[in-house]
């Protein structure tokens, strides 16, 4: 199909291009000028192209109605790739008084000339984004790609952002030799959007390993700096590049200064030193450079893909990797508090209630009291008379007549029990993720808890009795009358919907989730009880009284009863 128009109406011309026998955008394509002559001539027409598809364009110009059939040139101007000369070519075509034609002309079909780059061998870019677990990393995996020049090595560079938008705008950020690595340098929680291109360098003109290392087998480029003094054109032969801080960058290496790439094999104090004969390398221009234009360390030819993935990085259970402050790109969990919760925020703080009460002195069997209330209750012989000192003093302690009486009176009707107080404040489990800040139920860490390890087991210094020392830190409490039942419940089968009431000292203080551990008569675990709500009285002089509160018992299939407690 032949390339014309007809006077009056409107003209359809366009072009595709291709690299590699595949379709293919340039990096820009200027405006098309429409002329009478093939060369030289008159303007007749400027029209700015439209992009139909990768590598197709189009321009469409309205014949004037006033013209003569005759042949006009349609002037194309593209630039391959960033940095490189530009092609001007025109082709030709006709106008004519009426056309019998259908459809629209040809497509003119143009082969570009690109640099050199790496082609991937099947999958292209980015193909997983994993979150690595850690609370910052990021697990990058792609595909192979292969070398287009025998004596060059294949290299990987690694895009990331927190806007898609930014990705390709910022630059690389990590060069790497592998298929997969993790960057352990991200915020928690934040969306980072990244991607992989390849990219081929001569390992003896380039050695990434000179670069500040991140990871394994991965490294950092340096930040970009802008020209302190002007370069001029100088027709390729030496130049000296100024910057404000070039230690970052390796020894030798490629600069991109503007658009043009300059080799350098020597650096002095925030400068460096291009020989003869190494600027607009890989075909790019030669030019004068100003201050203040952008300096960056070359990222070589890379394949043209732009695969973008999305992920955020999390601390996790399932896929959670141990803490190694000596890894590159970690930061130590008790330096810098990263998910802990350092104070309890939820229940009432008495810390000074305990510390007060505590050490409160027991009965002492002397004075105006019976001197043993088991031998009293036995029906033996107790001689008491009124008056006389308690403590080493005279007077009338409330508080700790109080809890001394109570403590002998559960000395008679209680019973021994382990105290299991749950963690309200330290270091989250790492079951809690970023996006599900709720713990898991069945954890094996926190017990459902959120915090590691779910549970401290509170030891008791005092003795339980007058006649019985307490060598496992038992304390005394004592359970109210309760019935034992069973109940068939849909979907769960046989349950125990036991809640018992009890009531124990002021110290130690007994809060909502805590867990007691009950005894058989014979010294083995009978069942786990979780404190669902606990009743506080106050004494006088706003002096804290028992405690009284109700727990649940929990079935022997329950995740609290791997906690181990030991002894058993």
């Amino acid at each position: 199909m032949t390339r014309s128009g007809t006077i009056g109406e409107s003209v359809t011309l366009g072009i595709k291009f291709y690299s590699n026998s595949q379709l293919f955008d340039p990096y820009n394509v200027a405006t098309v000028v429409i002329y009478d002559q093939q060369t030289g001539g008159n303007i007749i027409a400027s029209i700015a192209p439209t992009r139909v598809s990768i590598g197709y364009y189009q321009v469409t110009w309205d014949i004037p109605s006033a013209y003569s059939p005759a042949s006009y040139y349609d002037q194309w101007t593209w630039t391959a790739e960033h940095g490189m000369e530009s092609t001007t070519q025109r082709y030709s075509f006709d106008i004519v008084a009426d056309s019998t034609m259908d459809g629209e002309p040809s497509t003119i079909q143009v082969d570009v000339a690109c640099r050199p780059r790496p082609t991937w061998d099947h999958m292209i870019g980015l193909r997983v984004l994993e979150d690595a677990g850690n609370g910052m990393g990021l697990r990058f995996t792609w595909g192979k790609a292969l070398s287009d020049d025998t004596d060059k090595q294949v290299h990987y560079n690694i895009y990331y952002a927190s806007k898609r938008i930014d990705v390709f705008e910022d630059g690389p950020k990590a060069i790497t030799t592998s298929q997969q690595v993790i960057l352990n340098l991200f915020t928690p929680g934040d969306l980072n959007y990244c991607a992989v291109k390849a990219t081929e360098f001569d390992p003896d003109e380039f050695n990434l390993t000179t670069l500040a290392r991140i990871g394994t087998d991965v490294y950092r480029y340096p930040e970009g700096q802008t020209l302190q003094e002007a370069i001029e054109y100088g027709d390729g032969y030496e130049a000296t590049v100024k910057v404000e801080d070039n230690s970052g960058f390796p020894a030798g290496g490629f600069l991109l200064v503007g658009s043009e790439v300059m080799k350098y094999s020597t650096k002095g104090d925030d400068e460096f030193y291009i020989a003869d004969y190494r600027r607009g390398i890989i075909g790019t221009i030669i030019d004068t450079h100003e201050v203040g234009e952008s300096v960056t360390l070359w990222h070589g030819i890379q394949d043209g893909n732009t695969n973008i993935m999305l992920r955020t990085a999390t601390w996790h259970y399932t896929q959670g990797t141990p803490r190694n402050v000596e890894e590159i790109g970690e930061v130590n969990v008790n330096a810098d508090g990263y998910r802990a919760a350092n104070t309890d925020i939820l229940t009432t703080d008495l810390t000074a209630s305990d510390d007060n009460t505590e050490n409160f002195p027991s009965y002492d069997y002397t004075g105006y009291h019976r001197p043993s209330l088991q031998a009293t209750f036995s029906g033996e012989c107790v001689r008491s008379y009124v008056g006389g000192e308690f403590d080493g003093g005279r007077g009338f302690f409330f508080q700790d007549r109080s809890l001394a009486r109570l403590e002998t009176l559960l000395g008679v009707t209680g019973e021994p029990v382990i105290l299991l107080r749950r963690k309200w404040s330290g270091k989250r489990c790492n079951c809690i993720g970023l996006h599900r800040e709720s713990m898991r139920v069945r954890c094996p860490t926190c017990y459902g808890v959120g915090f590691s390890g779910g549970y401290d087991r509170f030891v008791n210094p005092r003795p339980i009795s007058e006649s019985s020392a307490n060598t496992d830190g038992m304390i005394m409490i004592r359970v109210h009358p309760y019935t034992d039942d069973l109940e068939l419940v849909l979907d769960q089968g046989i349950r125990q919907p036991v809640e018992l009431t009890a009531w124990t000292l002021t110290v130690p203080t007994i809060k909502d989730r805590d867990v007691i551990q009950r005894r058989n008569e014979d010294g083995s675990e009978e069942f786990r009880y979780e404190i669902l709500s606990t009743i506080r009285n106050k004494l006088f002089f706003g002096q804290t009284g028992k405690q009284q509160f109700v727990m649940r018992r929990l079935d022997k299939t329950d995740i609290l009863y791997q906690y181990k407690i030991e002894g058993l």
